[in-house]
C-alpha cells in the first residue's frame, strides 16, 4: 500500500506543494510563512512531516551550491516496515570553490533521530534548469522490524566537502564541508490486522484418483500479519478429531498467496472433508469446511465377466482414458472358498500406454478346478502421490462351471457268446477324466435276452441265436457308448475222432485228438474243454489243447485205462467221451524199452493184428506184389541197396502210434531173443510166447504171429525181402520174408 508523501496516518491528505527554492521570497503567503509548508499547521509544522520551528527553504554556500530537499515521502507502510526516500537537488556554480566530496542518509527513531539499519540507495543524475547546472541526488532507505502502531520521525542529512582553490596555481587554500538536514518528517505503521482470513477453494479438475486429490486454496491477510502454517487438513470425519485428521503445508505459494496441496494416502470411494488453515500467531485459522469423494476401483477401471468356464474365467476390463497412467498392473487375487487367497494372476503389457492402444481388454484366470467355489479380489496398482500402491476391491464368490463330458467308451465294444445265465462286466470311461458328471444310464435293447444293472453288469437270461445291444448314456451331454453280444447257436453234438487204425482204438503218448462239433456256425466252436479219469491213477498225464478243435494226450504210466471226457463251453452242456487202453512200455533191462501191444491194437494181446507190408503204415484186404507200394513194372522202386536199408521214419507203421516209437531193428530183436526166457502159453485166449527178462523178471507177451524188423535182408538183389521175427516155431527166430507179406509191428521206445 502507497501512502501520499509525508502524508501523516488517520489525516487528510496535504495537498501544499513545496516551490522551487529560489523563485520566491520567503514571507507570510509563501512558503515557509506562517500559514504555509513549514508553518505550525501545515506539512512540516506540529505533527505534520517536514514540521519545525524554523521554515524549510534552501540552504546555501556562499555564491557556489544551494540545496535544497524536495519530494519526501513513504510508501509500502505496513506494522513492521516502511520505504522512505527524498530528493536532494542544487544549482552548481562555476568558480571557486569546488565539490570534492558530498554524502548522505536518512535518520530516524521513535523519540531522538539516529541512524537504523538500512539499504540507502544513492541515484545521481546532472540536469540544466534555465541554463544553470543542476546536480540531482535520490536519497532511499528501506526500513524493517519496525514497531506496528508506532509514531516514527524522520529526516535526511546531506554533506557537502568542497575545497577553495587558488585561481592562478588552482592549489589548494582550503578545504570546507556543510551539513544540510531536512525538515523533520513523521509517519506511523500501522497495526496488527484483526483477522487472516483463509479460504478452501476446491479440488484440482481431475486430481481426484482411488488415493489422492489436489486441494486449492488462498489467503487474504490485509498488511501481511506474521502468519504460518499455510496448508490444509482433511478428514473422513466433519468434526477434524486430532487422532483422525491429516494435514500437509502448501510448499507452492504464489505472492498473492493462492497455492494447493497434495492429499495422498486416501481410500478409494470414500467422503472425505477438507479446509484451508493457517496459524496467525499462536492462534489457529481455519476457513469452511468442504467435502469430495476419492474414487472407487470401478470408477476408474471397470470390468465384467465374459466367460466362465471350468478351468478358467475371461474377466474384460476398461479403463478411463484420464487416468491410464496412473496404473501399473491390476488382475485379481483368488484362492479357495475355505483358504487363502494366496493365487495371483496379473495383466500382460500395462506398464506403459502404447500407440493405438485398444480397449477392453480380457485376461484369463485359468488353472482353476471345475465346480469349485473361489475367493476373488480385483487389484489394482496405482502412482498415488509419487507413491506405487495396492488397491483391492471386495471381496467375492465365484464357482466355476462343471467339467463337461466330452465322450464315453467301453472296454468291450463287441463279443460273440452263448452262455445260458452267464454274466459279464462292463465298465465306462468317461472322458475327460476330470468330469464333474460321471454319472451313467445303462440300458438294453433286448431284456429277454440280456438285462443290465446300474453298474454294468450283464446278465445273459436267453439263448441263441440272438443279438442284444447294451447301451451306456452318460447324464451329461448324453454321449453314448455301446457294446454288441451275438448269441449264436449253441453247440448240439460234440463227436472225437483220433487216428485210430485196425478194429480196436488204443491210445499212445502223444496222441492227437480231433473234436467234430455240430452245428458248423456254433457260436463258441472254441468253448470245449477236456477232462479225464484213467485206471489206474496217474496213467494220463495231462490233455493239451492245442487250437479250438484239436486236442493231445500225454501219458505218464505205461498200461491202463483212460476216459476223456470233452464239454461244450457255451452253456449248452452238451458233451462226448471216449475210451482209450493205454499203452505202455516196458524195462526188459535191455537198450531199449519194449512197448507191451502191437501198433494200433486197442486191448493187449487182442487175437486180431494190424498187418502192414514192409515200409507200408496201412493194412489191405490182402498183400501181392502188385499192390506193394514200393513195386512198379517188376521192379522194387525203394530200398534197392544190395548192403541192406533202413527202414525211414515216415514209412514205419510205429510212428503212427507215437512219434516217439519205430520198428526195432534186427539187433534189437536179437537182444530180445537172447535176453530172455520163452515159454508158450495162452493169456485171455491167446496163444503166444510170454517173455521173462533174464535182468529183472518183468515180461511180454507176443501172440502167434510174425513181427518185421526195421532192416531188408543184405546182399540180396533184387531187394525183395526184409528180415522178420517168427513167433510161430518152437521159440522165436529171425527169419526173411517177402516185403510185401503182411505182418505185425511191436515197437520200441526211441
Amino acid at each position: 500500500m502507497a501512502l501520499a508523501a509525508c502524508t501523516p496516518v488517520g489525516t487528510e491528505e496535504d495537498t501544499t506543494t513545496i516551490e522551487q527554492p529560489g523563485n520566491k521570497p520567503q514571507g507570510p503567503d509563501n512558503p515557509g510563512g506562517g500559514n504555509n509548508p513549514g508553518g505550525g499547521n501545515n506539512p512540516g509544522g506540529g505533527n505534520n512531516p517536514g514540521g519545525g520551528d524554523e521554515p524549510a527553504g534552501p540552504t546555501e554556500i556562499p555564491g557556489q551550491y544551494t540545496i535544497t530537499f524536495s519530494n519526501p515521502e513513504v510508501t509500502e507502510l505496513t506494522h513492521s516496515s516502511a520505504i522512505i526516500g527524498i530528493t536532494v537537488t542544487g544549482p552548481m556554480k562555476e568558480g571557486n570553490p569546488q565539490v570534492i566530496m558530498d554524502s548522505g542518509s536518512i535518520l530516524v527513531g521513535k523519540e531522538a533521530l539516529e541512524p537504523v539499519a538500512s539499504d540507502t540507495d544513492y541515484n545521481m543524475e546532472e540536469v540544466i534548469k534555465d541554463g544553470i547546472p543542476y546536480v540531482s541526488w535520490r536519497l532511499t532507505a528501506r526500513l524493517t522490524d519496525l514497531e506496528s502502531s508506532t509514531r516514527y520521525s524522520w529526516k535526511a542529512e546531506y554533506t557537502l566537502y568542497y575545497v577553495e582553490l587558488d585561481p592562478k596555481t588552482f592549489e589548494i587554500k582550503a578545504e570546507l564541508s556543510k551539513v544540510f538536514t531536512s525538515e523533520t518528517m513523521e509517519f506511523t505503521t500501522t497495526p496488527l490486522p484483526v483477522s487472516f482470513t483463509v479460504y478452501a477453494d476446491g479440488v484440482e479438475e481431475g486430481s481426484v484418483f482411488l488415493g489422492s486429490a489436489v486441494l486449492q486454496g488462498h489467503a487474504v491477510a490485509e498488511y501481511n500479519p506474521e502468519w504460518s502454517n499455510l496448508g490444509m487438513e482433511w478428514s473422513t470425519d466433519a468434526s477434524f478429531p486430532a487422532n483422525a485428521t491429516f494435514r500437509a503445508e502448501a510448499d507452492d505459494i504464489t505472492e498473492d498467496l493462492h497455492f494447493s496441496v497434495s492429499a495422498t494416502g486416501l481410500e478409494p470411494g470414500t467422503l472425505y472433508y477438507y479446509r484451508a488453515t493457517a496459524h496467525v500467531g499462536d492462534t489457529p485459522v481455519h476457513s469452511e469446511a468442504q467435502e469430495f469423494y476419492t474414487l472407487w476401483l470401478w470408477d476408474v477401471f471397470s470390468w465384467e465377466i465374459v466367460d466362465r468356464g471350468p478351468k478358467t474365467v475371461d474377466v474384460e476390463f476398461d479403463t478411463l482414458e484420464d487416468y491410464w497412467a496412473r496404473w501399473s498392473d491390476y488382475g485379481f487375487y483368488y484362492g479357495p472358498s475355505d483358504g487363502e487367497m494366496t493365487q495371483k494372476t496379473g495383466r500382460n503389457d500395462c506398464h506403459h500406454k502404447i500407440a493405438g492402444l485398444l480397449w477392453p481388454k480380457t485376461l484369463q484366470i485359468s488353472g482353476l478346478l471345475p465346480l469349485t467355489t473361489y475367493k476373488m479380489q480385483f487389484y489394482l496398482v496405482c502412482n498415488d502421490g509419487g507413491e506405487s500402491r495396492e488397491y483391492r476391491g471386495e471381496e467375492m464368490e465365484l464357482t466355476t462351471l462343471p467339467q463337461p463330458v466330452t465322450g464315453i467308451e467301453l472296454d468291450v465294444q463287441e463279443e460273440t457268446l452263448n452262455m445260458q445265465h452267464q454274466t459279464r462286466k462292463l465298465t465306462a470311461t468317461i472322458y475327460p477324466e476330470d468330469a464333474s458328471d460321471k454319472r451313467v444310464a445303462w440300458s438294453s435293447s433286448n431284456e429277454k435276452i440280456a438285462t443290465v444293472d446300474e453298474d454294468g453288469n450283464v446278465n445273459f437270461v436267453g439263448l441263441g441265436p440272438a443279438s442284444v445291444t447294451i447301451t451306456a448314456t452318460t447324464c451329461d451331454g448324453g454321449y453314448q457308448a455301446s457294446c454288441a453280444y451275438t448269441l449264436g447257436q449253441p453247440i448240439t453234438k460234440l463227436e472225437t475222432q483220433h487216428e485210430v487204425y485196425g478194429a480196436s482204438p488204443y491210445l499212445l503218448n502223444g496222441t492227437p485228438v480231433r473234436i467234430h462239433i455240430t452245428p458248423d456256425d456254433a457260436a463258441l466252436r472254441g468253448s470245449v474243454q477236456a477232462t479225464y479219469t484213467c485206471e489206474p491213477e496217474g496213467v494220463v498225464s495231462y490233455i493239451e489243447k492245442n487250437a479250438d478243435f484239436h486236442f493231445t494226450v500225454y501219458w505218464a504210466k505205461p498200461g491202463g485205462h483212460a476216459t476223456v471226457t470233452f464239454t461244450a463251453g457255451d452253456g449248452s452242456g452238451t458233451t462226448t467221451s471216449c475210451e482209450f487202453n493205454v499203452k505202455g512200455h516196458v524195462d526188459m533191462g535191455l537198450s531199449k524199452l519194449w512197448i507191451n501191444t502191437d501198433v494200433n491194437v486197442y486191448r493187449p494181446w487182442a487175437p486180431e493184428g494190424y498187418c502192414v507190408a514192409w515200409a507200408e503204415q496201412y493194412p489191405k484186404d490182402e498183400y501181392t506184389k502188385e499192390n506193394y507200394l514200393w513195386y512198379d513194372s517188376n521192379t522194387i522202386t525203394k530200398y534197392t541197396k544190395h548192403t541192406g536199408c533202413q527202414l525211414e521214419s515216415g514209412d514205419d507203421a510205429a510212428k503212427l502210434d507215437s512219434s516217439r516209437l519205430r520198428t526195432p531193428t534186427v539187433a534189437e530183436w536179437q537182444e530180445l531173443i537172447n535176453g530172455c526166457d520163452w515159454e508158450k502159453t495162452t493169456l485171455n485166449g491167446t496163444e503166444g510166447y510170454l517173455a521173462t527178462s533174464k535182468a529183472n523178471g518183468n515180461t511180454l507177451f507176443f501172440p502167434h504171429g510174425c513181427y518185421w524188423t526195421s532192416e531188408t535182408v543184405t546182399n540180396a538183389y533184387p531187394v525183395l525181402k526184409a528180415y522178420y521175427v517168427d513167433m510161430t516155431q518152437s521159440v522165436p527166430a529171425i527169419t526173411e520174408g517177402y516185403r510185401w507179406d503182411g505182418r505185425w509191428v511191436r515197437a520200441v521206445v526211441e
